[in-house]
């Protein structure tokens, strides 16, 4: 009985360690301080799912937790994203290097408290749409800083993030607009006013 016993006992310690080093490991990403944000993009966000990578600039700085469904408004058909972001790297982003004085307004220079989703917004932070691989199809969301933005919105209480679409989807937007059947029209046109200059 008294071995039964140890053996079960010992067990039972032997799970704790370990999950008290499951928790010293990955700590940090359980336990650590995330902010949310939504993104409203209005392109198909097929191949992206719940999980899939936020990175800014090949750095992952979060994830995906929601995609849903908006009602159409005035440019079509949203698709609202939610992600979830650690805290921590996007206040790093904020920080100003030591030595130099901040370019930035008061009220979002190094912030210590409030969202930093929206102070980065200020700055001109975007999201796109990326392939993670041609193979699976699966896409990731992709955050860049460009020319810094007037203001930040909110969706839903969150603070929201400005999408735009990526060059592969500009190029078929474009190409989508094009009148096929009326360029064919040109170049028959444009071949037989040439076949007739030639003749003549």
């Amino acid at each position: 009985m008294k071995a039964t016993a140890l053996r079960v006992g010992l067990f039972v310690l032997g799970g704790a360690l370990l999950l008290a080093l499951a928790v010293l490991v990955v700590g940090g990403r359980w336990f650590g301080a995330t902010e949310r944000a939504a993104m409203n993009f209005q392109t198909s966000v097929y191949g992206l799912q719940v999980g899939a990578p936020v990175v800014l600039r090949g750095v992952q700085v979060g994830r995906v937790v929601s995609i849903g469904l908006a009602p159409a408004g005035p440019q079509g058909l949203s698709l609202p994203v939610t992600a979830e972001f650690d805290a921590a790297l996007l206040r790093g982003l904020l920080a100003t290097p030591s030595g130099t004085a901040s370019k930035d307004p008061p009220a979002t220079a190094g912030r210590a408290s409030g969202s930093a989703v929206e102070a980065l917004v200020q700055r001109g932070l975007v999201a796109r749409l990326a392939m993670q691989s041609l193979l699976t199809g699966l896409l990731y969301v992709d955050l860049d800083l460009v020319a810094p933005a007037a203001g930040a919105a909110r969706s839903n209480g969150l603070p929201l993030i400005p999408t735009q679409p990526t060059r592969l989807q500009t190029l078929q937007s474009q190409l989508e607009g094009l009148d096929l059947a009326q360029i064919g029209r040109d170049l028959a046109a444009v071949a037989s006013s040439t076949k007739e200059l030639l003749a003549a």
